[in-house]
């Protein structure tokens, strides 16, 4: 069994997603995009993704959402809460993604899950500028 990976969010989330995990990676196996554009209803994501599960049955499945609470949020929990071998996630940002995918299929369905929550957790971080003051020495390799 195989770990099967959907990127599930608002506008072109995924989409997005998958130009840059591309551009990064290369092509993906076993990654799936789905976009919640404006013309979609509840019921029209809910058709998108259960497709998209039904097509990788038997492999366990990571729902990857962009924010929690969300109707992709939301769709992904009630498949998940209708079916076995799913996880979902929301949240995550692209390293942990990018992470993630590359080496997907050599964790468990949890361990995946506890991993991407991880991950994001900590390549999180804030940039501060230090200012350094250079000193004038009279050596002539600056070391």
């Amino acid at each position: 069994m195989k770990n099967v990976i959907i990127l599930i969010g608002h506008g072109n989330y995924a989409t997005g997603l998958k130009s840059t995990i591309k551009s990064i990676v290369g092509p993906t196996e076993g990654v799936n995009y789905i976009d919640f554009i404006e013309e979609d209803s509840t019921e029209t994501l809910m058709e998108k993704a259960v497709k998209v599960v039904e097509e990788n049955k038997g492999n366990n499945i990571v729902f990857i959402c962009d924010i929690i609470g969300g109707t992709p949020f939301n769709t992904a929990v009630k498949i998940s809460l209708e079916n076995e071998g799913i996880g979902v996630v929301a949240g995550c940002n692209i390293g942990a993604i990018i992470e993630i995918i590359i080496a997907k299929d050599s964790y468990e369905l949890e361990e995946l899950l506890d991993e991407l929550v991880e991950k994001t957790k900590k390549s999180v971080l804030k940039y501060k500028n230090i200012e350094i003051t250079l000193h004038d020495t009279d050596e002539e390799d600056g070391i």
